[in-house]
């Protein structure tokens, strides 16, 4: 965007965006825009397309900086500022959204997003030369990596996060700079692949992916799944052969009662 400013009065003006830089104020940190009324009448989002909607009918713009996103809050609510950007996050601002009038904010698909960046040089999830698999197997390196970089991907609770941290406004990432609403299908960029899901929060899958790649080797099976067939044979022939004994016990028991003499008192 290129202010008339910068270039001579003998010339014309040229603006690549919606809006002109008139001025910035350093002291209070205010830029100073104006409409630009010789924007280009693109077929879609021009001039024309934006004046039929009253899209296109503030002349003057005042953007100012504020650094946190108290401070954002408090200004709105004097009044020193109409508007807030999203980027204040104030989705975590639960007790400002409560007590502000609904008809005043929206809630929609938003360009931030939280990244969770990897070193490509890293020995294990970058390069994967020092995985186990690589080790047994050189050529393997970049699959290892691969498997290391999704069980990481499996083990974060995207939607835990969104609910606990952000009260629930947020969508799991899949890929960024793209991004969009795979519930939806909403593309918030161009190129947004709908077919796409995020990865679920699976510590199962995560850990298998581990084991791909040469860690965490599967446990050796235990004494109860070496040799449960046989105690449980066992077991069973105990269980009959006291059952059987029981049974011998209590038969003599009754024999022996039954040839018992019978005494009596004489009279």
């Amino acid at each position: 965007m290129f202010s008339q400013d910068d270039w001579p009065i003998s010339r014309p003006t040229y603006v690549a965006g919606i809006v002109v830089s008139r001025a910035l104020n350093a002291t209070t940190e205010t830029n100073h825009l104006t409409r630009n009324d010789n924007y280009f009448d693109f077929p879609e989002n021009g001039k024309t397309a934006l004046q039929s909607r009253g899209a296109f009918e503030v002349k003057d713009y005042y953007v100012k900086h504020i650094q946190s996103s108290d401070n954002a809050v408090s200004a709105l609510k004097t009044g020193s500022v109409n508007v807030l950007d999203a980027q204040y996050a104030l989705e975590t601002q639960t007790s400002f959204l409560a007590s502000w009038p609904s008809s005043q904010w929206t809630s929609y698909d938003g360009f931030g997003v939280q990244e969770l960046g990897f070193n490509m040089l890293h020995p294990i999830f970058g390069t994967g030369v020092n995985t186990p698999l690589r080790l047994s197997d050189p050529s393997k390196a970049s699959l290892a990596a691969k498997y290391v970089r999704q069980a990481i991907s499996y083990a974060i609770p995207r939607d835990l996060i969104i609910q606990q941290l952000l009260a629930g406004y947020g969508n799991p990432g899949i890929t960024t700079p793209v991004v969009g609403n795979y519930r939806t299908g909403f593309a918030v960029t161009d190129g947004f692949n709908t077919a796409l899901t995020p990865y679920s929060f699976n510590l199962t899958k995560s850990r298998q992916l581990l084991q791909a790649a040469g860690f965490f080797p599967a446990a050796p099976p235990s004494i109860w799944q070496t040799w449960s067939f046989a105690v449980t044979v066992m077991l069973l022939a105990t269980a009959v052969t006291l059952a059987a004994l029981y049974g011998v016990e209590v038969r003599r028991n009754r024999a022996t009662r039954s040839l018992q003499p019978t005494i009596r008192e004489p009279p």
